[in-house]
């Protein structure tokens, strides 16, 4: 019963890590949507400088992720499941560290963009949709890892 409960907690936590990364994720694009300044004649973006929160908002998401990640891998004690016993959990395993990789690459990328973009006089918009692809990266990922925990067991 207590080996039970302690899966249960740990799913939880994981799955709140991963809802806050995701939701870091796209409050990061949101407020990187309003700050743009759309010239309706040309239709070309500019940046608005006064949207210092995007940077960290990033960065709180990336390493929610990356709490979430090496939470699993703490659990599952990092073993990669046998070919022969399990093709879906070598699956999952594998969706979720190449996802997870990617939303890692897009977030940072993002927030490095941005900050740049915002030290900058001249410039164009920061990076469309880096953000938005790191949210939907970080959700398959959560997905993925959160069926590889509960296939583990």
């Amino acid at each position: 019963m207590a080996f039970s409960s302690a899966i249960s907690r740990t799913t939880m936590a994981i799955g709140i890590l991963f809802l806050l990364s995701l939701s870091l994720a796209l409050s990061s694009e949101v407020i990187r949507m309003m700050c743009m300044k759309v010239d309706t004649n040309t239709g070309e973006a500019t940046y608005c400088k006064n949207c210092g929160s995007i940077p960290p908002l990033a960065m709180s998401s990336w390493a929610a992720l990356l709490a979430a990640q090496l939470t699993i891998c703490w659990v599952t004690r990092g073993t990669l499941p046998r070919l022969r016993e399990a093709r879906l959990p070598l699956s999952l395993f594998i969706i979720s560290w190449v996802s997870f990789l990617v939303a890692v690459s897009c977030l940072l990328v993002g927030g490095i963009k941005n900050t740049r973009a915002a030290l900058e006089a001249s410039h164009n918009c920061c990076p469309k949709l880096g953000f938005a692809a790191g949210a939907v990266f970080a959700l398959v990922d959560g997905v993925a890892a959160a069926a590889y925990y509960y296939l583990s067991f």
